[in-house]
């Protein structure tokens, strides 16, 4: 007789954020339960978008250039949508206060 090795696999989403929990389910009944990131197309569906606006905004009311922010922004760990990726200047345009 062949017990299956994984028996289910449950996946949620967090919103519309990066963030996936995962659950599986094994053959014998025990779980294993994690958190994964997703690529996302857009900065806002990232799970720290509000901090990292609130970041940006301090920024720029100081004086601080699109690069400068870029750069900040970067060296505090800042990530783009895609997880592999360091915040892009773009993205920084993009969400400066107009």
């Amino acid at each position: 007789m062949v017990r299956p090795i994984i028996r289910r696999v449950m996946v949620a989403g967090e919103g519309t954020t990066e963030r996936l929990q995962v659950t599986i389910e094994g053959g014998g009944g025990g779980t294993t339960a994690g958190v994964l990131t997703r690529p996302s197309r857009r900065i806002e569906h990232v799970s720290d978008s509000p901090q990292v606006g609130a970041r940006l905004r301090a920024l720029a009311q100081a004086g601080y250039t699109t690069a400068q922010i870029t750069a900040s922004l970067a060296r505090q760990g800042v990530r783009s949508p895609k997880p592999a990726k360091s915040v892009r200047r773009q993205s920084v345009v993009e969400r400066m206060p107009r």
